[in-house]
């Protein structure tokens, strides 16, 4: 993505939690990639359409992961539940 700054890389990834800490989330896909996140003050975290904790997102549920990408760090924008059907 272009940005008045430059390029940015984005990354986005659906999946299921395996690691969740104050500053990180770790989400493994259906097809077995793994990738962790880096959580911040600036990580929006939604949860049902409402703003969420980091502590609201646990092992075994669904989540869309959407983050910056520096190097081999990848910082979380934007974590959603996803509704299970």
């Amino acid at each position: 993505m272009r940005t008045d700054k430059g390029y940015q890389v984005i990354a986005g990834q659906r999946g299921t939690p395996t690691r969740v800490s104050a500053t990180s989330i770790t989400v493994t896909s259906e097809d077995g990639y793994q990738a962790t996140y880096a959580v911040t003050g600036g990580t929006a975290l939604w949860s049902n359409g409402n703003k969420a904790k980091i502590g609201d997102f646990t092992t075994g549920t669904t989540v869309l992961v959407a983050a910056t990408v520096d190097g081999a760090t990848r910082t979380a924008r934007v974590i959603a539940h996803l509704p299970t059907s």
